[in-house]
């Protein structure tokens, strides 16, 4: 790992930062292992592993839950569940590191790490999100919009510019929200009325405070002050994909938000599931 680590320092250290003339330049860059090499072979990773995690959390679906328990959710949601809140773990603490330390050369692997396999993450379940056979029309339409903007948006952290990755990881570190609305979804599953209380109730304050009021407040205004900077950087291209991009995240949330606090005891109170659920 050491061997690794200092490789991968080296080539930072004597690659040139590149410039893009446009997003789809330096999606090809990323998929060629051009641009940042341990970026790539992340992701490519991530491509591998998110699908192994869904089909690990499908069997335990198929072979720990009762036949009551399974009836309340398939087994390919149950996995994609399983999948994503090891994601948001895996994002969640290296994006804090990012807004608020200095980061050290091991953290900044690590950052690069779970970014990448993030990126995978959104790219596997887009067309995963065609499949759930418990999911509305209009539900499956939200999450391929927002699965497509997150893994654009994410994209943009391999340039490792400082302003870009600090707005990436002012992004991702809501998925602190994802932490406890899993453990709110797999509690309505097991029927486990303390497990759905403090899911419920971490979901009534991240989700306002990490999506909604660090977008509005923190992470739009900035690309807006910033655009000289950002275009800079980047391009204009990469500018209104951040703007437009981050606008249709921080909206989502707020529906989301809405929803939840217009009848909070609902997400506090586990209401029992009738037998013939």
């Amino acid at each position: 790992v050491r061997f690794v680590l200092i490789q991968y320092l080296i080539m930072q250290t004597l690659s040139i930062p590149a410039t893009y003339n446009s997003w789809f330049e330096l999606f090809c860059d990323i998929v060629s292992g051009a641009g940042d090499p341990l970026f790539t072979i992340s992701l490519y990773c991530g491509l591998f592993i998110f699908p192994l995690l869904i089909y690990v959390g499908a069997q335990i679906h198929v072979h720990f839950l009762t036949e009551l328990q399974q009836k309340r959710i398939s087994a390919l949601t149950f996995g994609s569940y399983f999948a994503a809140f090891i994601h948001a773990i895996l994002v969640t603490v290296p994006s804090y590191f990012v807004l608020f330390a200095e980061l050290s050369d091991t953290q900044r692997v690590w950052w690069t790490i779970s970014i990448a396999m993030s990126m995978a993450y959104f790219l596997v379940h887009i067309p995963l999100e065609l499949l759930f056979p418990d999911q509305s029309a209009s539900m499956m339409v939200v999450m391929v919009i927002h699965h497509c903007v997150s893994a654009a948006i994410l994209a943009t952290a391999c340039m490792n510019d400082t302003l870009i990755t600090w707005l990436v990881a002012l992004g991702i570190q809501c998925e602190l929200s994802n932490v406890f609305m899993h453990c709110t979804a797999f509690a309505s599953v097991l029927q486990h009325k303390q497990l759905y209380f403090v899911g419920g109730l971490g979901q009534l304050i991240t989700y306002p405070i990490t999506r909604v009021y660090a977008g509005v407040c923190a992470g739009i205004p900035t690309i807006l002050n910033q655009k000289r900077q950002i275009t800079t950087a980047a391009n204009d291209e990469i500018y209104w994909l951040l703007l437009l991009g981050s606008s249709v995240l921080v909206l989502i949330s707020v529906v989301h938000s809405v929803t939840i606090w217009i009848n909070p005891i609902k997400m506090l109170m586990l209401q029992k599931q009738m037998k013939s659920a």
